[in-house]
Parts: structure tokens; C-alpha cells; sequence
């Protein structure tokens, strides 16, 4: 998928191409990558992607061809989807990790926020659980970690540099990506239940806030002191 995106990238990147040789090198690519992946799925023992209906997915690859990219949007979740889940092999960090880095966190507030993840995690991920049972522990989670983040005053700069040391490493191939989306301007909209502040600053680092992005999250809000304002946390 990662070659096909270069592929991508570079047809998008040529500005002689007409929309019809653009289309049609586009849909060539298309048919590469199925032919690549009927080849591999007959040995599921090697094949790296898995399609239930062939058939369908290709109807779906054709509607976004033929559509272009003015009724394209791209909806993407942050931590371990546009991040690494390993680097090295070293589990690398998610938003909140990143935040529990930064150095105005005292000891027992980190503590405190590593014994609420321990205690209301497992409610969260627990498959027994109805969306209506979870909810009054997760809003809890919220609260109590809000509280005793609010109680450490953290400064807009101090999180910045956090972010700019937290050794976080993207997926390969998303540069690529997020240019390919960049050129057409296609959104690029972010969902996540992490922390925006993390992943705007995050984007920032790695250029790639362009003007089509978009970051749905959790933000705070921060006074004229640039300190972490109680009561003011919310989503965006």
C-alpha cells in the first residue's frame, strides 16, 4: 500500500499530467494493487492484506477514482494509526504518554494518573460491557485525571518541549500521505480521544499542519499566563 501511495504522489505531483493521463495512471495503480493482492492472498500463510470481497472493494476503489479527489475526505484516528506502535522495538508513546512527560508533572501526580489508567482501562476495553455501563467510569476517569492536572499549572512552553523530545516516530509512508492529500487538498481529519495539544504540536514538528488537517480532540485552554486554566478542558 505504501508503494502504491508513492506511486500516487508522484502522478500527483507532476504538473503536466492532464486529468484524463492523471485518472488513467491512477487507475492503472489501482489495478496493480489488486493484482498484488489476489496474487498474495492465495498463500495466506505470506499475504499481508486480507479482503473479504474482492468484488466489492473494487467497486469502492473505482467510485473514488472516477469521483476524484473534490468528494474525497480522509477520517484518521492518531496513536498507533498515524504513529508507530514500535520503533526498534521500543513501544513508542501516545498522547497521553507524551504528556505525562512533561516535567511540570509532579511524582505524585503522575502516580495518580498511571492508578486511574490501571483502574479504569480494563472498564474501557472490557468486551461484557454495555457503551451505557462504561460511560459513567470513563467521564470518572476524566474528572479525577482533570483535577490533578489542573493542580500542577503547566505552561504552554514546557509541554512544547516535551513534545519535541517524546521520541515519537510516525508510520511509514505518511509523509508521503499526508503531501498526497496536501497537493488535492483533500481533508485530513484527525479523531482522537488522546489530547490535540499533543497532536497539533506533533504535526507542527513533523511539518505536516497544513491547511487541511484538521485535529478533533480533547484541547485545553490555557490563561494569559499561558498556565493550564482549570474547568476549561474540552473538545474541539
Amino acid at each position: 500500500m505504501i508503494k502504491c501511495t508513492t506511486s500516487l504522489a508522484a502522478v500527483a505531483s507532476s504538473s503536466s499530467l492532464s486529468a484524463t493521463s492523471a485518472h488513467m495512471q491512477c487507475r492503472s495503480i489501482v489495478d496493480s494493487l489488486f493484482r498484488s493482492v489476489l496474487t498474495n492472498s492465495k498463500d495466506f500463510a505470506s499475504a499481508t492484506v486480507h479482503i473479504k470481497d474482492i468484488e466489492s472493494t473494487r467497486k469502492k476503489f473505482d467510485t473514488f477514482v472516477s469521483s476524484g479527489s473534490g468528494a474525497l475526505q480522509v477520517v484518521s484516528d492518531f496513536d498507533r494509526t498515524i504513529s508507530k506502535y514500535k520503533h526498534n522495538g521500543v513501544i513508542t508513546p501516545t498522547c497521553h504518554g507524551i504528556f505525562e512527560m512533561d516535567p511540570e508533572l509532579t511524582e505524585s501526580t503522575k502516580s495518580r494518573l498511571t492508578y486511574l489508567r490501571d483502574k479504569y482501562y480494563p472498564v474501557e476495553i472490557d468486551p461484557t460491557l454495555s457503551d451505557a455501563e462504561k460511560i459513567p467510569h470513563m467521564v470518572e476517569w476524566w474528572r479525577l485525571s482533570h483535577e490533578s492536572i489542573v493542580s500542577c499549572g503547566l505552561h504552554r512552553d514546557a509541554l512544547a518541549k516535551t513534545v519535541r523530545e517524546c521520541g515519537l516516530v510516525l508510520r511509514d509512508g505518511v509523509h508521503e500521505f499526508a503531501e498526497l492529500l496536501r497537493f488535492h487538498q483533500i481533508p485530513l481529519l484527525i479523531f482522537s480521544a488522546g489530547l490535540g495539544d499533543v497532536i497539533e504540536l506533533l504535526l507542527e514538528n513533523f511539518s505536516m499542519y497544513t491547511e487541511n488537517v484538521r485535529v478533533v480532540s480533547n484541547f485545553m485552554q490555557f490563561n494569559d499566563e499561558v498556565a493550564f486554566d482549570s474547568g476549561t478542558t474540552g473538545c474541539s
